[in-house]
């Protein structure tokens, strides 16, 4: 019952609050800086991993002590491939995101007094849809038979003592 309700608490709190920063950032009077660019790509990537969660909540409610009798159409079907394509998007995205931001902000640090060396914002876009086609790649794959993502956990809801 824990991990059902901290799962749920997560999962709505994850996409309301990175919704919350989209709208702020996007809506912002601000000129759309680097960071704040960058922040958006953070936020949408974080966004996805919340729906993740969220779709993962509504299937163990919905199989709730007895997922045996949907574990076969939950991993072959439709669902598990949104769930498998979700997560493994927004943990890429993320995770290269991050690694973006960390090599901007060192960069910027280390070039500050050397205007003319600055990332521009052309530059930064153009590796941000680097990221987002690799990430796009990377978790279309199994969805175009190259493994699949019913043969992993990614899928499993919490009640699984119910197996049968």
């Amino acid at each position: 019952p824990f991990l059902r309700c901290l799962t749920w608490i997560i999962s709505l709190f994850a996409v309301s609050g990175n919704l919350a920063v989209l709208v702020i950032l996007l809506i912002s009077h601000h000129k759309l800086t680097i960071s704040r660019f960058l922040m958006c790509n953070l936020a949408l990537a974080d966004l996805f991993m919340g729906l993740y969660l969220l779709l993962i909540a509504f299937m163990d409610h919905y199989s709730r002590h007895g997922y045996y009798n949907h574990a076969t159409d939950w991993q072959t079907g439709p669902g598990c491939g949104i769930a498998g394509f979700l997560t493994v998007f927004a943990s890429e995205l993320s995770v290269y995101t991050l690694t973006v931001i960390s090599v901007e902000r060192w960069h910027t640090i280390t070039n500050a007094m050397h205007v003319n060396k600055r990332l521009r914002m052309r530059h930064v876009t153009i590796i941000m849809a680097v990221g987002w086609v690799f990430s796009l790649l990377v978790a279309l794959l199994p969805l175009v038979g190259v493994s699949s993502y019913g043969k992993v956990s990614i899928c499993v809801p919490m009640d699984i003592d119910t197996l049968g």
